[in-house]
């Protein structure tokens, strides 16, 4: 039991440079959903935040720190995308190397990806780039019932630094997200229904005879 409490103390999540692009076409037009988050890491800490290994065989009860920041993180929804990844993909991938078009593809994720916390000017934001830091603190202290000064401290003391937070939704923004969320549910009702071989049939000749894009 204590093994597993010593590996949890000192779990790390650590990711950088994460960004997550969706494609597709609506009414005519072509929507991009997208997530970009430049850093995220939870570290243990000293009482001092920072970085540093907790040992409960040492001690165990040690107060733990634990400190989390996220980076240039930012959600984006465009109604009307006029710049799509997969077109680039598709004008390359016929005449170039696999990892080259990879390259390719990298380096126009990059460009569409906000640098310290700065909207990019062609991107309508659902949540504008921003950054966060929370510090908590849980307290294991021996002596926390005896002592009638740590009694009253709480268990649990966690710190929120939020610069700024701004969300923003159009209603071109908000009559997409309905789209979307309808095609999802289609698309679930089909796998549903994917077991019953004459609904699936009539739901696959709906999808390929429906011209307009859902």
């Amino acid at each position: 039991f204590m093994k597993k409490i010593k590996i949890l103390d000192n779990l790390q999540v650590k990711f950088k440079n994460v960004h997550i692009r969706i494609e597709a076409p609506f009414d005519n037009n072509h929507t991009s959903l997208g997530v970009s988050l430049e850093e995220i890491f939870v570290v243990n800490t000293n009482e001092e935040w920072e970085e540093e290994f907790i040992d409960r065989n040492v001690n165990k009860n040690v107060n733990i720190f634990k400190l989390l920041k996220i980076s240039n993180f930012g959600i984006y929804l465009n109604p009307n995308e006029d710049f799509l990844i997969y077109n680039i993909y598709q004008e390359n991938i016929s005449c170039k190397d696999e990892k080259d078009v990879q390259a390719i593809i990298e380096e126009h994720m990059n460009n569409i990806f906000p640098e310290e916390e700065q909207k990019l000017p062609n991107m309508e934001y659902l949540i504008e780039p921003m950054s966060l830091t929370a510090k908590m603190t849980q307290r294991n202290d021996i002596n926390l019932k005896e002592n009638k000064d740590l009694s009253k401290l709480p268990k649990m003391h966690l710190i929120i630094e939020l610069d700024k937070f701004n969300f923003d939704i159009q209603k071109e923004q908000y009559d997409c997200i309905i789209k979307i969320m309808n095609a999802i549910n289609q698309y679930h009702q089909i796998l549903y229904d994917f077991n019953d071989t004459n609904k699936f049939k009539f739901f696959a000749e709906y999808i390929l005879l429906f011209s307009e894009p859902i």
